[in-house]
């Protein structure tokens, strides 16, 4: 994974190609969920906080950890991040490509509401955002601190 050059100018297109290395069938749909990657800066947080143990998962990845790909969706024209706090990691480790999976709101995503109805995508979304400034920054709870479009 690649360190963002700082004086590199953020992309203008979202996802130009980052979606073209694999793919998998969504649970109970014929749309594929497609795996590949996309500059972090790119990507919009849907939390308005995360705890403070996103260090925990950036020195994990400084130690050549691999996490699996973050989950993401379009809205609205934006993409935005169903794994806050992998995010929030990526982006302090100033990191230029991370991996991705692209999923959609209507499909399920493998775990059930309270009732024992499958959970969709777009419901963990709806559950999941708190963010009150577009998704362009974090605050990291019991940390002091915020990240702010890094």
């Amino acid at each position: 994974q690649a360190r963002r050059d700082p004086a590199r100018s953020p992309r203008e297109s979202p996802l130009p190609g980052a979606m073209s290395k694999g793919s998998q069938t969504a649970p109970g749909s014929r749309r594929e969920w497609k795996v590949g990657s996309m500059d972090p800066a790119d990507i919009c947080f849907t939390q308005s906080s995360i705890g403070s143990n996103v260090t925990d998962y950036m020195d994990k990845l400084e130690m050549g950890s691999q996490a699996p790909p973050i989950r993401v969706y379009k809205q609205d024209g934006q993409w935005h991040s169903l794994d806050n706090r992998r995010l929030a990691a990526y982006r302090g480790l100033g990191l230029d490509s991370i991996p991705t999976q692209r999923v959609y709101l209507s499909h399920n995503n493998g775990r059930s509401n309270k009732d024992g109805t499958e959970q969709t995508i777009r419901q963990e979304a709806a559950r999941k955002s708190t963010t009150t400034c577009g998704g362009k920054d974090i605050l990291i709870r019991g940390a002091g601190c915020m990240l702010l479009g890094i």
